[in-house]
């Protein structure tokens, strides 16, 4: 994910990439998509057709089918550039009747064209790229944004957002059991510390807090931290609000919880425990003055992609953090806290950094 500004307008970026057969997969994205924009090659002759086939399988969802078309021919200072006429004929948009849409000539090199449709008006842009020959990009134009709740409880409920803060995370994969410790290197890359994460590993395993990566215990976080000439604060997540607090204080925040086959959070007592970490904050606007819909942006070990995570869910699956898997219980080769319980060492904690 990247976060760019022009002007008065704010877009936020996803590169979305795959084979055919995983386009599958975008369609989350497509709900509540304002603008599609389409860019190709304009002087590449053989892959139009291509360009044209997805435009219109596209255009056929029906997630998509408020959203208005521009077409940015890139390359267009080229000799052999193929005119707007012939790119329209190219990509059969006389066909297209169920929307407005647009042609525009650019070029990336110099900016030409570039720039034209977004100069006008305080706009947030929540943008997706979507990378094959040409790039498509899907966009919500809006003054805030709007977002369908991925809440686990709240799964039919349309909300709006605004984006409050957010710092940028350089991601790490993870390798093995390390999801504390990478979520704790992305934490010092964004401090400017610059630690790899075999660095941290080692100086975990020699003091006695790891054994192959994993951490159970948020309490050694800080000392583990100062042998980096890092800060950090262990605090008590009792109230929702107290993650916000210390995010719109300057701090990211790492945060242990149980994570579900697809990263989101959920209850299951520990035994999937997990680390991220939070370093965005996106406040639902409609609904109440609580928190009980805002949204946080994390990354975290096992994703290369940004997530947005229900804050309520990620409370209270934080909340409910007591035993560890009894698998790991049996394992000699993980360092366990005392009785393998995680009441004291992960249950209502967070890292401040």
């Amino acid at each position: 994910m990247e976060i760019m500004k022009y002007k008065t307008n704010t877009i936020v970026s996803w590169d979305l990439q795959g084979k055919e057969e995983q386009h599958v997969r975008w369609r989350p994205y497509f709900r509540d998509t304002a603008y599609l924009i389409l860019v190709i090659d304009s002087a590449d002759y053989e892959y139009i057709n291509v360009a044209r086939d997805e435009l219109h399988q596209l255009l056929s969802e029906s997630d998509l089918s408020c959203a208005h078309l521009l077409v940015y021919a890139n390359k267009s200072d080229l000799t052999n550039a193929m005119s707007i006429a012939k790119i329209i004929d190219e990509l059969e948009l006389d066909s297209v009747k169920d929307r407005r849409w647009k042609v525009e000539q650019t070029c990336a090199t110099t900016g030409v064209g570039l720039f034209e449709e977004w100069k006008h008006g305080q706009k947030k842009l929540f943008v997706h790229l979507i990378g094959l020959y040409y790039t498509i990009i899907l966009c919500l134009l809006c003054k805030v944004l709007p977002y369908d709740s991925r809440s686990k409880f709240n799964r039919d409920e349309t909300k709006k957002y605004e984006l409050v803060l957010y710092k940028p995370i350089e991601p790490i994969l993870q390798e093995g059991p390390q999801c504390g410790i990478v979520a704790l290197a992305m934490a010092m890359n964004n401090h400017s510390c610059n630690v790899k994460v075999q660095s941290i590993f080692e100086k975990a395993k020699e003091l006695l807090y790891t054994i192959q990566g994993e951490l159970f215990d948020a309490r050694v976080i800080p000392h583990l931290c100062e042998q980096f000439n890092l800060t950090a604060t262990v605090h008590q997540w009792a109230k929702v609000t107290d993650l916000v607090d210390c995010l719109q204080s300057g701090c990211i925040c790492l945060v242990p919880y149980d994570s579900d086959a697809n990263h989101e959070p959920c209850l299951k007592k520990g035994h999937r425990a997990h680390w991220l970490l939070v370093h965005g904050y996106l406040k639902e606007l409609t609904s109440s003055p609580s928190n009980e819909y805002d949204l946080v942006l994390v990354q975290h070990g096992k994703s290369k992609f940004l997530g947005a995570f229900s804050m309520l869910d990620l409370f209270q699956s934080n909340g409910q953090l007591v035993d560890i898997d009894p698998k790991r219980r049996i394992d000699s080769e993980y360092c366990l806290p005392k009785d393998a319980s995680l009441k004291e060492t992960l249950c209502n904690l967070f890292v401040a950094i």
